[in-house]
């Protein structure tokens, strides 16, 4: 879950990159939550700077859903060195 955040280098970078406020974006890592309807916006936003973004990374690592491959954290980044 942090992973996502790192992977656009913090807060205010995704919140640009999805054209939101920051504090919306800041209140989703404070809650740990990314909300399901903006999942595809997250995965297409990362996919426009070359970040690969998988469902499991919107997860929180502690959540206890099943089938969720915590190992897979945080998400590819492709082109980084």
């Amino acid at each position: 879950f942090d992973g996502v955040f790192e992977a656009f280098g913090g807060v205010r970078p995704l919140a640009r990159a999805m054209r939101l406020a920051p504090t919306t974006v800041q209140y989703w890592k404070d809650a740990r939550r990314i909300p399901q309807k903006h999942w595809n916006d997250v995965i297409a936003a990362g996919k426009s700077i070359d970040i690969i973004i998988t469902l499991d990374a919107l997860f929180d690592s502690s959540d206890s859903v099943t089938g969720k491959d915590v190992e897979n954290f945080p998400p590819h980044m492709e082109g980084a060195a």
